[in-house]
């Protein structure tokens, strides 16, 4: 499960069902999927990736939180 947060301020919070790394205009953009049942497609640069998106361990939006910046730094 992550949460996520849209460029309008919204908290979406989902199952990663797909994530995809392009580079565009030499940018790395991410693409993923969001939801259940049914999906939400979204698209941001790495940069607004790694600062919005917490991944919520367990299987629940209550799960414990924790963001990328942190996991990659290995300091959860």
């Amino acid at each position: 499960m992550v949460q996520f947060e849209t460029v309008h301020s919204i908290k979406v919070t989902g199952k990663l069902q797909r994530l995809a790394v392009n580079i565009e205009n030499k940018e790395v953009i991410i693409t993923f999927m969001l939801g259940g049942k049914e999906t939400t497609r979204y698209e941001c640069d790495i940069k607004y990736f790694n600062e919005n998106l917490e991944i919520l361990y367990g299987d629940s939006y209550r799960g414990e939180r924790t963001n990328i910046r942190r996991l990659l730094e290995n300091d959860r």
